[in-house]
C-alpha cells in the first residue's frame, strides 16, 4: 500500500502559527533540518514579515514549506478567507516559494475554504476538524467532489500535554504508543506540534520523538508535499470521483483501526455554552485581522466592532 512496501509513512506537521523570537525558532529549525526529509513546516506569513530570512534559510535548507494563512484565523465566508489566503500565497511567492499545501489555523473547516484552496490553486490540505486518523480523501462540497485532497492527522499536539502538566517522559511514551497504534492499523502516521514560545519543552521532545522514528524501518519518511503528491500519483480516480476516497483498500479491510482511545471523545456543552459559541460563529468573532482589511455586512460589521471593544473593556479592566 505504503511506498517501499512499508507498513505506513510517517510525517511531521509544524504550524509555525508565530515566530517566538528569532533565537528560539533557529533552535526548532536546527531539529526540523536534520530531519527534513519528513517535516513540513505550515507558517503563517504574517508572522515572517520583517523576519522573510528565516523563511529562505528553512528553503536553504531544504524543509519543505506550506502555508498557513496570512493571519492565523479561518474565516467563514468566501470573500474574507480568499484575502486571507491569497495574500499569504503572493507572500510566499515573493520569495520564491510556490505553495500547494495548506492547513487551516486552528484546523478549523468548512465548504468556503475548500472552494477558496482550489481557485487558488492548492493541491492538497489539512483540517483536522475535518477529519483525522484516516485515509487521505476528497471532501464533498455540496454534489461535488472537491479537488483538494485533504490529509488526515493525528490530532493532539504535545504542547497540550505539557501544559496539562505531564512530563517528558508521559508525553514521549503516550507518543510513541499512539505512532505504533497507528502504524499497525495501516493509516497514515502524520503527527503535529507548534514553534510555542511557551514550551521550551517542545523542541526536546521533538528531537527525542523524530531520533526514535528515523530509526523506525517500518515508516516510510516523507514530507506531507510528498505524500500528497504520491497520493494523487497513485490513486484510483475512477473510485475516488464516485466515493471521495483514494484506496479501495479503505473499504476491503487492509486498513484497520487503531487504538479506539486515540479517537477521543465529544464533550458535551451546556445552553449557555453552546448559544455562546453559535453567536461567535455567526459573525465570526476575532480580533487578529485588522478591522479595516475585513469585509461583510454593515450589521455584521458593527457586531464584530462592539464585541472587540467589549473584549478590550474587559481586559482593561483586569488588575
Amino acid at each position: 500500500l505504503y511506498p517501499e512496501g512499508k507498513k505506513s509513512i510517517f510525517s511531521l506537521r509544524i504550524d509555525v502559527d508565530e515566530v517566538p523570537d528569532e533565537q528560539q525558532f533557529l533552535e526548532y529549525l536546527s531539529v526540523f533540518e536534520r530531519y527534513g526529509a519528513c517535516v513540513t513546516l505550515f507558517c503563517s506569513a504574517s508572522a515572517f514579515e520583517g523576519k522573510e530570512h528565516l523563511i529562505e534559510r528553512a528553503v536553504k535548507e531544504g524543509l519543505d514549506i506550506q502555508s498557513h494563512g496570512y493571519y492565523h484565523y479561518t474565516h467563514n465566508d468566501y470573500g474574507n478567507l480568499y484575502n486571507n489566503i491569497s495574500r499569504a500565497k503572493d507572500f510566499f511567492d515573493d520569495l520564491g516559494v510556490k505553495t500547494e499545501g495548506f492547513a487551516a489555523p486552528m484546523g478549523k473547516y468548512n465548504d468556503n475554504l475548500t472552494k477558496v484552496l482550489e481557485a487558488l490553486g492548492y493541491k492538497y490540505s489539512s483540517d483536522f476538524s475535518f477529519d483525522y486518523l484516516n485515509f487521505p480523501h476528497y471532501p464533498m462540497v455540496g454534489k461535488k467532489v472537491s479537488k483538494v485532497l485533504q490529509l488526515p492527522i493525528f490530532p493532539v499536539c504535545p504542547e497540550l500535554m505539557f501544559n496539562a502538566g505531564l512530563t517528558e517522559d508521559e508525553v514521549y511514551d503516550y507518543f510513541v504508543s499512539a505512532v505504533d497504534s497507528i502504524k499497525e492499523s495501516g493509516l497514515p502516521v502524520i503527527l503535529y506540534a507548534h514553534t510555542n514560545k511557551f514550551c521550551d519543552k517542545v523542541i526536546k521532545f521533538l528531537e527525542r520523538i523524530m531520533e526514535r522514528i528515523s530509526n523506525d524501518d517500518e515508516l516510510h519518511k516523507c514530507t506531507s508535499t510528498d505524500f500528497a503528491r504520491w497520493c494523487l500519483d497513485i490513486e484510483d480516480t475512477e473510485f475516488s470521483s464516485e466515493y471521495g476516497i483514494l484506496n479501495p483498500a479503505v473499504i476491503s479491510g487492509a486498513i484497520s483501526l487503531p487504538d479506539k482511545a486515540l479517537f477521543g471523545v465529544r464533550s458535551k456543552n451546556g445552553l449557555k455554552t453552546v448559544l455562546k459559541e453559535r453567536v461567535r460563529e455567526i459573525i465570526d468573532c476575532e480580533d487578529i485581522v485588522p478591522m479595516e482589511e475585513l469585509e461583510g455586512s454593515k450589521p455584521r460589521m458593527f457586531m464584530k466592532k462592539m464585541v472587540r471593544n467589549l473584549k478590550k473593556e474587559k481586559k482593561g479592566s483586569v488588575h
